[in-house]
């Protein structure tokens, strides 16, 4: 990934941007259709980041279905 398509990535939401980078280590193995529905399905709950301060900001792990960070790995895995 370079710096310009990171920076193409600004304000999409976590299921497209989840999406994008799942591509860049499973090139081929699914059609990005399939990767982008499994996104969608698996990351249907809100992300939101917290401004730090200027230019830093945290993801908030803890928003998922069971306030956990694991649900971020584990929702993606029955698909």
């Amino acid at each position: 990934m370079n710096a310009d398509e990171i920076r193409s990535w600004k304000g999409k939401p976590y299921p497209e941007l989840a999406a994008a980078v799942l591509e860049k280590f499973i090139p081929d193995c699914l059609p990005a259709e399939t990767l982008g529905f499994m996104c969608r399905e698996a990351y249907d709950y809100p992300v939101p980041l917290e401004s730090v301060e200027a230019r830093i900001h945290v993801m908030r792990l803890d928003r998922g279905p069971t306030a956990s960070f694991k649900d971020f790995a584990a929702r993606m895995m029955p698909g």
